[in-house]
């Protein structure tokens, strides 16, 4: 009976977040609308973050849904064609490159993931690092928001705001929107973090629109020679695979 009680009070303060899913709700708030203790409500939280269904924005502006819980609530046949129609593509290219390799869209102004395959390196790219949501943070983040039509692009700025600290080179709207269309006009992204990964991101189109991205992680020391060769080639032609793919399955 604790169990179900415990799972009632999560899908309590699920729903509480779900009612303003763009509002910050502080723990206190979440609390008394949940008749939970702070305590109670607290782990609670700590829990459905460490899952990715809850997002906390700060420690003390509150938490918000994750892309977890939008996932689960994404519904129509287009976003589970999309995941059908990745997965194998995703795979074989994992195992011609032996690397991470990943698909992702945005969700609400979040990079969400849709799925991934891991390479089979010895030495990988953390799981935990590719998990980002801020499309400022990663390289399919970015091709994402380079890629949003005018309005959307807008949008997301008025919601999320500059990039600041997680993108200094593009710190001002002119230098953001300046480095989003070479982005967008070299179609594909190669960055490379401090730590010394590489995040590769390709587009992945259905007839005019761009609707995820293809991404892949691995060390820098590895990114050199005819492997950089071989992973840029083989991503180009997943992608386009895909495009094609996602394309036919929209006008069935």
């Amino acid at each position: 009976m604790q169990s179900i009680q415990a799972i009632r009070r999560a899908l309590d303060v699920l729903e509480i977040l779900a009612r303003e899913p763009d509002v910050p709700q502080p723990l206190g708030e979440i609390a008394a609308q949940a008749e939970l203790n702070a305590a109670t409500c607290a782990r609670i939280l700590q829990t459905l973050v460490a899952a990715g269904y809850v997002e906390q924005v700060a420690p003390r502006k509150g938490y918000l849904l994750g892309p977890m819980a939008y996932a689960l609530g994404a519904r129509g046949p287009y976003r589970k064609d999309l995941v059908r129609a990745a997965e194998p593509l995703l795979t074989a290219l994992a195992q011609a490159v032996q690397e991470t390799v990943l698909l992702a869209a945005l969700r609400r102004g979040r990079r969400v993931l849709l799925c991934q395959v891991e390479g089979d390196q010895t030495v990988q790219v953390r799981s935990d690092r590719l998990q980002c949501y801020d499309p400022y943070q990663s390289a399919t983040g970015r091709l994402l928001l380079a890629y949003l039509p005018e309005e959307e692009l807008e949008e997301f700025l008025r919601q999320q705001g500059l990039p600041g600290a997680a993108w200094p080179e593009a710190n001002t709207e002119a230098d953001l929107r300046e480095a989003l269309a070479r982005i967008a006009e070299a179609g594909h992204l190669i960055r490379v973090t401090e730590a010394h990964v590489v995040g590769i991101a390709y587009p992945v189109w259905s007839r005019n629109t761009v609707v995820a991205a293809l991404g892949l992680y691995l060390p820098e020391h590895r990114f050199a020679g005819a492997h950089r060769e071989r992973i840029l080639s083989a991503m180009a032609d997943t992608a386009d695979t895909l495009s094609a793919r996602v394309s036919v399955s929209r006008l069935a």
